[in-house]
């Protein structure tokens, strides 16, 4: 077919998806799959292992509290403005 979608189940991994639905919840051979880049689903014909391909998929932490942030190696370009103290008579 043209046209391919998810049903996604309600839940994936011990995560409840129910109302939590994001596209970093199909898996890379899926993926495939439902781009059209192959007409053979991966529950007929799976994909040969190779190295980069993960066992366990990852969902996508962005806006959570385990997601990935950087840390900063160099200076800050705006330094605070500390207002002088005055001495009070």
């Amino acid at each position: 077919g043209r046209h391919r979608w998810v049903i996604y189940t309600n839940e994936m991994n011990g995560k409840n998806t129910f109302w939590e639905v994001d596209g970093s919840m199909v898996p890379p051979e899926w993926h495939r799959w439902l781009h059209s880049m192959t007409d053979d689903p991966p529950t007929t014909h799976p994909p040969v292992a190779r190295k980069f391909i993960w066992e366990n998929h990852k969902f996508n932490l962005s806006g959570t509290s385990q997601q990935y942030v950087p840390y900063s190696t160099t200076r800050k370009k705006i330094q605070e403005w500390i207002p002088p103290t005055t001495t009070s008579k």
